[in-house]
């Protein structure tokens, strides 16, 4: 591991008053663990990207209607439906969505692909 943090007490040996000392260990702190972590956090996200893009492209996969997906980005996509349809996809699919056909892209895996894009081509 990379070399330790000095204690409050070693900072305030070589700053002048309390304050100054404190506000510099915390800075010192602060930027040791966001460093620390930041490789941890931007393995995570190029993950999640990664894991949602994969999703996109497969539902845009199984139907033209839904290759629009494939070009989006984000954890969201609304789909083309009018509120009736959206009452069909729940009630006769089991699937839900927000009544403006807002799905949300992160939550789906890929066995939750082809009923999602069956049922789209169903009540469209």
């Amino acid at each position: 591991m990379g070399q330790e943090l000095m204690t409050p007490a070693q900072i305030a040996d070589i700053c002048d008053g309390r304050d100054k000392a404190i506000a510099l260990w915390l800075s010192l702190y602060d930027t040791y663990h966001a460093t620390r972590d930041e490789a941890a956090r931007l393995a995570e996200l190029d993950e999640v990207r990664t894991r949602i893009d994969a999703m996109r492209q497969g539902l845009a996969a199984l139907d033209p209607a839904l290759a629009f997906i494939g070009r989006q980005k984000g954890m969201f996509s609304t789909l083309p439906l009018a509120p009736d349809q959206v009452k069909a996809m729940r009630e006769d699919h089991a699937i839900y969505m927000a009544g403006s056909g807002r799905i949300n892209i992160a939550g789906l895996t890929p066995a939750k692909l082809a009923p999602l894009a069956a049922a789209f081509a169903a009540v469209r």
